[in-house]
């Protein structure tokens, strides 16, 4: 071996037998090195380390650092017996949880793993499950632009792939269905939105808009009907005069103010969501007169689990089975930023977005299984922000500023740095919500719905 060779090839050596297997894979990929023989054959015991500690990350359920060993064995080694074994295993992993994933609805999830293993995995049923989570996220991209029929198909094409080696999912039926459904209701509003906007009917405009993109997030004619209406109503109303009490239109009585303890919130272009305004909330499977405020389509108990707001602070009861973070959650115990819950097979994240409020947001994890059909549950304390900041309760990525929704009583008030208007009427800061109050401003419209009490049965 040449001098210029000894002194990387004794620094790989020693850095091997110290365990830095990382080092002295670099050190002996200088060129030239492993053309002498102690190099080839140091170069084969530190391409076995790296395999074996592939194997470990394997059964560690970290595939994308378990390629990356393969690769570095294979640069020191070649194509070894032992490393086109591995490559297998982990091919065959990374297809069936590829698999796993189609089959409970986190098909977007499954998208963003093709570019990472499609040279690697040479397992034949990748190509199906590739092209099937293709399917599956056109389908949704196409839903939220309202062409449910096409949606429908490209639906039914994943459904067919999935034919070839296991039998559709549930969830893939259900879709089906609501996309369906969405489709009879959304043609029905479009054409009364047309409709509406021929005769120049503007708030009733902004109404059918918001409720078709509470459907679609992405439909042009309500996006467009959107704008429109939020610019003619600007044009019509009357400025509030200096210091007046701002007004949600016209002659409302005390009662007409007052919210229940839940209420559901339509964002035009962001999507709909369930806020729940009391301390605690019941859980439970959604059913004709439950007494559930969040009704959960699943194997649920009717009284599954609650969920308590203690001072800053939440806390989770399970009246059920029910899984936190994978275990298995026994008794009263608190509720963390980040804690996955799994309830008769639907799983809920459960968030603190927001620093300065102590207003929690449960988003799905995988396929939303509720009804009303909402994007995610919003369990309101003091305040809620929605607005283009990432750490907002709601992220609406297009707006220009915040937007505050906080309780007063059993009453609700709109703040904004800016003019907006309430049901057509002009606010200036600060505006009183009724539990039907359409919101428009330049860049943003939303509506509020207000939802029957839980019944006791």
């Amino acid at each position: 071996m040449l001098r210029s060779m000894t002194i990387p090839f004794h620094a790989a050596e020693q850095a091997f037998h110290v365990g830095q297997i990382d080092e002295a894979a670099r050190l002996l990929g200088q060129p030239g090195l492993v053309r002498h023989e102690p190099a080839r054959t140091l170069a084969k015991q530190v391409a076995g380390a790296i395999l074996e500690r592939a194997r470990r990350r394997l059964a560690q359920h970290n595939p994308a650092s378990a390629w990356r060993d393969l690769e570095a064995a294979l640069r020191l080694a070649g194509p070894t017996p032992e490393l086109q074994a591995i490559r297998q295993q982990l091919a065959n992993h990374c297809t069936d949880q590829m698999e796993q994933q189609l089959a409970a609805g986190e098909y977007e999830t499954a998208l963003q793993q093709i570019p990472l293993w499609e040279s690697q995995a040479p397992d034949p049923r990748w190509a199906s499950l590739a092209e099937r989570a293709r399917s599956l996220v056109a389908a949704d991209k196409l839903a939220r632009r309202g062409c449910w029929a096409e949606a429908i198909e490209q639906l039914n094409h994943g459904v067919g792939l999935a034919n070839s080696h296991a039998s559709p999912a549930a969830w893939q039926e259900e879709l089906q269905a609501v996309y369906a459904s969405r489709m009879q209701s959304g043609q029905e509003l479009a054409a009364q939105l047309q409709q509406e906007q021929q005769q120049e009917n503007w708030e009733v405009v902004g109404r059918l808009a918001g409720q078709l993109l509470a459907l679609a997030p992405e439909h042009p004619l309500a996006s467009t009907a959107k704008r429109q209406a939020a610019a003619a109503i600007r044009s019509l109303v009357v400025p509030s005069a200096e210091g007046q009490r701002p007004s949600v239109g016209g002659e409302v009585s005390s009662d007409s103010l007052r919210f229940g303890s839940r209420f559901l919130l339509w964002i035009d272009g962001v999507g709909g969501y369930l806020v729940c305004r009391q301390k605690e909330v019941l859980i439970g499977q959604a059913r004709p007169g439950s007494a559930a405020d969040i009704g959960l389509l699943g194997d649920l108990t009717r009284e599954h689990a609650r969920i308590r707001r203690d001072g800053e602070e939440y806390l989770i009861e399970p009246l059920a089975e029910l899984r936190q973070n994978g275990q298995p959650r026994q008794g009263v115990g608190p509720l963390i930023d980040g804690d996955e819950l799994e309830l008769g097979g639907v799983r809920l994240r459960f968030t603190r977005p927001h620093a300065l409020s102590a207003t929690a947001r449960l988003e799905f994890v995988g396929r939303r299984r509720i009804q009303p059909t909402v994007d995610a549950i919003l369990l309101m304390a003091e305040s809620c922000v929605l607005g283009p900041n990432w750490h907002n309760h709601v992220v609406c990525r297009d707006w220009t500023d915040d937007v505050v929704l906080f309780q007063q009583g059993d009453r609700l008030q709109c703040r904004r740095a800016g003019p907006f208007t309430i049901a057509g009427r002009s606010c200036e800061g600060l505006g009183q919500l009724s539990p039907t109050a359409h919101v428009t401003a330049e860049d943003f419209s939303f509506s509020l719905e207000s939802l029957p009490p839980c019944s006791p049965y």
